[in-house]
């Protein structure tokens, strides 16, 4: 990761329909990395939070660890197969992070 940008930490190919997506971003810090904020999102363009702010979530912390951050669920109409990102983002100082997780997706209609 790059400090203050945002990045795919998890990706999934949907099939057309409206689809409700959520997932949990972890952020993996090297042992001195410090952390102030870091941020979780869905979106359906690569590495790039929604600019609607209720469709992301931020969190902060001070120790360098782990940290597990919960995406808001976000309604995706989707009308050909596309790709849709769990975005993962932080401002951190002095060595890397990495960031993984899980995504979810549930087929409405």
């Amino acid at each position: 990761m790059t400090t203050n940008t945002p990045l795919n930490c998890q990706s999934v190919s949907l099939s057309p329909g409206i689809w409700l997506v959520w997932g949990n971003v972890v952020f993996s810090p090297a042992s001195t990395t410090t952390t102030t904020s870091f941020y979780a999102g869905i979106s359906t363009t690569s590495a790039t939070f929604n600019t609607n702010a209720g469709q992301r979530i931020y969190g902060t912390t001070a120790a360098p660890t782990a940290n597990i951050l919960a995406a808001p669920p976000l309604v995706v109409p989707i009308s050909t197969t596309t790709t849709v990102y769990l975005v993962g983002g932080s401002i951190f100082a002095t060595s890397t992070q990495t960031c993984g997780g899980i995504i979810n997706y549930l087929r409405v209609r």
